[in-house]
């Protein structure tokens, strides 16, 4: 398979760190490359760097002219909006200052957290526990002023447009209890430090009603 050769970038902005997934202060941590190239093999980014040190490649190489672009290669945020009405820059300094959801409920055995695989990372457009007594505790969060979601409480098997499938209560089971259990704490762009304390904070105390 040919080598893909993105050449002649504006600028190309990357974690400067290797471990994955990056947290906390490392997500602050990027290198800025100006006038640089990337070259991917196999669906895979080889390597990077700057147009003068890019090495002669073997082989076919196909080639992307990349003037007037940035590119940001190996650098995925949670849930950062492209179209953000405002300097992105703050909200990537409030997600690397504060701990994450995951990190504070990482001892709530009462939680349970979605997972993620050893060598990746979630974007977490939406962040969805499950716990027991969901209904409950959805209500008890909005007194306390968290107004929390789920997503979704009718599972597919369910819902009105797949009938045709004949598949009843029963079917999925897993499914069943998991669309029993979800809830979607709040997350958003501007979401603050201190909101996510109060969120986790008002969370533990609403299950130990």
């Amino acid at each position: 398979m040919s080598r893909l050769l993105v050449r002649d970038l504006a600028q190309l902005a990357t974690p400067s760190g290797s471990d994955a997934p990056l947290r906390g202060e490392m997500l602050g941590r990027i290198e800025v490359v100006e006038d640089a190239y990337i070259v991917i093999h196999e669906g895979r980014i080889e390597h990077i760097g700057r147009m003068r040190d890019l090495p002669e490649l073997d082989g076919d190489v196909a080639e992307v002219d990349g003037r007037g672009l940035a590119a940001i290669p190996g650098l995925v945020d949670c849930h950062t909006h492209p179209a953000f009405a405002g300097d992105p820059v703050e909200e990537f300094s409030l997600r690397a200052g504060g701990a994450t959801y995951d990190e504070l409920l990482a001892d709530e055995s009462r939680v349970i957290r979605p997972k993620t695989g050893k060598h990746n990372t979630h974007v977490f457009h939406i962040y969805a526990v499950r716990v027991k007594n969901r209904d409950e505790v959805l209500q008890r969060m909005a007194a306390r002023g968290v107004n929390c979601a789920i997503h979704y409480p009718v599972p597919i098997h369910l819902q009105k447009a797949y009938a045709f499938l004949g598949h009843g209560p029963g079917s999925f089971p897993v499914s069943e209890q998991c669309s029993q259990e979800f809830l979607s704490l709040p997350m958003y762009p501007e979401l603050q430090p201190d909101q996510i304390n109060f969120v986790v904070k008002t969370l533990k105390e609403c299950l130990s009603e």
